[in-house]
């Protein structure tokens, strides 16, 4: 049986046992639940999937406002180390990189809802096309379910969005 949790937060956490410090932050981003936590004494975040060391982190469940602002929070730490939820122990030019993919593909899908462009028509942009990538050695299966997800990530943004620009 799983025992229930004995401490919950809603925004922020700071535990204090010395010699350390580890502040958790609950940022949203990749999923709105999404949480990292920071030790300030070894300089290092551990930041689960707000950092993704990969081409197409998936997007299915993301806010991409959030997941930028939760990116830009962490490039302000000072930190040495970033432990991602996938990928290896990275430096903030991967915090960087992401942000910058990210706020790509919103300032793209911007472009095409003040156009009045159509949900359908947005997503299928030949401009995101060049920023989906697959590993192909990994089977037709997989690559499938990596455009699904990559599509339905445009399609919150492009919600997102629509919803900020009305």
């Amino acid at each position: 049986m799983v025992p229930l949790p004995k401490i919950c937060f809603d925004d922020s956490l700071i535990l204090h046992f010395p010699p350390l410090t580890f502040e958790i932050r609950r940022l949203g981003g990749h999923t709105p639940a999404c949480s990292v936590v920071h030790i300030p004494e070894e300089k290092i975040v551990f930041a689960g999937d707000v950092v993704i060391e990969e081409k197409n982190p998936g997007m299915r469940d993301a806010s991409l406002r959030q997941w930028i602002k939760a990116l830009e929070w962490i490039e302000t730490l000072p930190v040495d180390r970033v432990v991602p939820g996938h990928g290896e122990v990275c430096g903030k030019d991967v915090v960087r990189r992401l942000r910058d993919y990210f706020q790509m593909i919103r300032g793209e899908m911007e472009k095409l809802v003040k156009q009045g462009r159509k949900k359908e028509e947005a997503v299928a942009a030949d401009v995101f096309a060049k920023l989906f990538w697959a590993d192909t050695s990994r089977g037709a299966y997989w690559i499938q379910q990596r455009k699904d997800t990559f599509r339905m990530g445009l399609e919150r943004a492009y919600d997102e969005v629509k919803g900020e620009i009305r």
